[in-house]
């Protein structure tokens, strides 16, 4: 009898130690799924980090694949992590799974908006198209207006799902991300905008003819830059029909009338003439192109445009990048976007004589070149959108155009090149500021290449609400005395102005001048001559009182413009302010210390900066 109790002892402690282990290799099974899932999303993300760096389309298609499976891997482990008692401690993975999830639908809207685009580009570059290619260009419109509203939609619910993401996980990544929606969410806004004018930019219906103007902004002037060459658009029924280049002297050879030039031209150009190379002399660049439409017009009986397109050389230069490898066969020239410039120059200075045509000849071979690449379909679509998109928006090109629709559509998106409108953006009532600089290099050589400039406005407001600025161009020229394209900077300057101030001082290095201009209208503007020797750096400021005053109840407004064509901008600005102002509040990173608060940027655009002030009561 001892034995069979013994045997009855053993059952249920047998019993015990396989459910412990059971339960042991159950929890180790779960923990293991965890660790899997937590590790595939890892690499999801890092698939995503990488598709995200892709620097063509190419590269993303290989990507996809592996990044897709990734997350069907992921997303079935999920199912099996939130079905058990380890769910808690990744609960916060699953608001992570569905924004990498949200992601890859955007990509996945993305590339077939890319393939519309793509497509529609062959077809506005192709030949004697018929009933059929008419037909697929509606098609393709058709498409790439949906696949817009459906990532606008897509980029929405991408920010939704990250914004849901626990702070403490990824918290710079997802910061970067939600900054990076909200700037693809306005370009998309923009590219609705300009889709619903393709029609009539392409002619849909019957020919669009546009005057091009190719400005040397390394030879700055107030619209741009000089006019060495002009060309001749024209789009027929989404066809590119002509595309020719003339050099600005053969037109300019023809002129048989005496136009009075600017002042500045007469007096710092020595020429008592006004031609089309010199047409661009007002900050605003819808004037410069009623000129330019006018010297045409007189000098080669040339009419019926329907737009002027203001391209600079740093326009053209940036967008050799989406066609590598060009080739001039012409020339037996590589052009590439690191030596255009020089190239241009070198063939330009060659046997050079006013009328010559060498540069017109070079340009014209390379415009032959990228034309032929333009229709065999070898380029870069993609890049190609993205850098004349960015050239628009720093406005190396702008646009101007005779129907209204259209020039709305450049005006609101900031492509018109005009004046800005003194009218407060966010509300009623506000204190209207402006800075306009626009230089005018009439030295005759590109100096423009070797020149840093730096603005800086210091803004001081008074316990009463007095408001003082004072405004200060730092020049630098970084030219060789023996650079055969650079050399002294002699620039004409104008500085655009509130129209209510009044002129306290206007000085360089600090000696006062009595001699400059002074032109109220719309707005003042101060113009005046400084020349800056290679190797110089010189400050040029202007100091003035407003008229009226500021109160604590009032937002602060300024705009600042960019010059067309202009690089190498820095923008620094200061305000100083009493304390009965309360704290200041700005839709801008500034550094406040005290009464003080202080701003550095790069200027590659107009920028809006909004002051408001939160006093104690």
């Amino acid at each position: 009898s001892h034995i069979p109790r013994a045997a009855s002892i053993d059952k249920p402690f047998l019993a015990t130690a396989y459910f412990f282990s059971f339960l042991k290799w159950i929890i180790g099974a779960i923990v293991c799924v965890n660790i899997a899932y937590i590790t595939l999303l890892g690499v999801l993300l890092f698939l995503l980090s990488d598709i995200s760096q892709s620097t063509s389309i190419k590269q993303i298609e290989k990507k996809m694949p592996v990044a897709k499976t990734t997350y069907a891997a992921a997303q079935g482990l999920s199912v099996i992590s939130r079905n058990t008692l380890f769910w808690l401690p990744t609960k916060g993975l699953s608001t992570l799974l569905n924004a990498s999830g949200s992601t890859l639908s955007l990509i996945d809207e993305g590339m077939d908006f890319v393939d519309n685009y793509t497509a529609f580009t062959t077809l506005l570059l192709q030949k004697n198209k018929g009933p059929q290619e008419m037909a697929q260009i509606q098609l393709r419109l058709s498409a790439i207006d949906e696949n817009t509203k459906t990532l606008i939609k897509e980029t929405n619910n991408m920010r939704n799902n990250w914004v849901r993401v626990p702070a403490f996980m990824l918290e710079e990544k997802k910061k970067n991300i939600l900054n990076q929606l909200s700037t693809a969410n306005q370009y998309l806004t923009v590219l609705r905008g300009v889709q619903k004018n393709v029609p009539e930019f392409f002619g849909e219906d019957k020919t669009r003819r546009y005057l091009v103007l190719f400005m040397n902004n390394m030879e700055l002037r107030p619209g741009g830059g000089f006019i060495g060459s002009v060309g001749v658009v024209e789009f027929d029924r989404y066809t590119l029909t002509q595309l020719r280049i003339y050099d600005v002297y053969s037109l300019d050879g023809q002129l048989k009338t005496h136009i009075d030039p600017p002042q500045p031209i007469r007096k710092y150009l020595s020429q008592p003439h006004w031609f089309l190379r010199d047409s661009n002399f007002s900050p605003d660049f819808p004037t410069n192109a009623e000129e330019a439409l006018s010297f045409v017009r007189k000098e080669v009986g040339w009419d019926s445009f329907n737009g002027v397109v203001g391209v600079t050389l740093s326009a053209v230069q940036d967008t050799i990048d989406a066609f590598p490898g060009l080739v001039v066969a012409d020339y037996d020239e590589h052009i590439t976007s690191d030596n255009f410039f020089i190239k241009t120059e070198g063939h330009a200075e060659d046997n050079f004589f006013s009328g010559s045509h060498n540069k017109k000849n070079f340009l014209e071979a390379v415009v032959r070149a990228v034309r032929l690449r333009l229709e065999t379909g070898d380029f870069d679509k993609v890049l190609l959108a993205k850098k004349v998109s960015n050239l628009l928006d720093e406005k190396f090109i702008v646009l101007h155009f005779s129907n209204q629709q259209l020039q709305s559509m450049a005006e609101n998106n900031s492509w018109s090149g005009s004046i800005a409108q003194q009218q407060c953006k966010t509300q009623e009532t506000c204190f209207l500021d402006y800075v306009y600089v626009v230089d005018s290099n009439l030295g005759v050589n590109k100096a423009n290449f070797y020149m840093q400039r730096a603005i800086r406005l210091f803004v001081d407001i008074a316990a009463k609400g007095e408001v003082k600025n004072r405004l200060g161009i730092e020049y630098r020229n970084e030219s060789s005395s023996k650079s055969l394209i650079g050399g002294e900077y002699k620039n004409y300057v104008q500085v655009v102005l509130p129209k209510d101030i009044r002129i306290t001082d206007v000085s360089i290095d600090r000696s006062s001048l009595s001699e400059y201009e002074v032109h109220t209208k719309d707005l003042k503007t101060v113009g005046l001559w400084v020349t800056i020797p290679p190797g110089v750096s010189r400050t040029v400021v202007i100091e003035y009182d407003f008229v009226r005053k500021i109160d604590k109840k009032t937002t602060y407004q300024l705009i600042v413009q960019k010059q067309i064509g202009s690089i190498n901008n820095d923008f620094i600005f200061e305000m100083s302010s009493p304390s009965t102002m309360g704290a200041a509040k700005t839709n801008f990173p500034a550094v406040v210390q005290s009464d003080q608060l202080v701003y550095n940027t790069f200027l590659e655009k107009d920028r809006l900066l909004l002051v408001s002030f939160s006093p104690d009561e």
